[in-house]
């Protein structure tokens, strides 16, 4: 009997593993989306130009969003 007390303690360290990293996804992919949103915002307020800023800036809060999306849509499964 103690084998499902250990299996029960196992399934709730698991669950409290994984709502960690969901958690973490989450806000990595925010401050991903923050870091692209603040680089074009840098490179429009110095002029511009053919600044890195404006290739790297949506690259970055493109790949947030998308992490952030997939992240949040597998919220309702098991």
């Amino acid at each position: 009997m103690s084998d499902n007390g250990q299996d029960d303690r196992r399934q709730a360290e698991a669950s409290r593993v994984k709502e960690f990293q969901r958690r973490s996804t989450i806000v990595f992919s925010s401050v991903f989306i923050v870091v692209g949103l603040v680089m074009i915002g840098i490179t429009v307020s110095r002029g511009g130009g053919f600044g890195i800023g404006y290739i790297i800036g949506p690259l970055f809060a493109a790949l947030g969003a998308g992490r952030l999306r997939l992240a949040l849509r597998g919220r309702g499964k098991p």
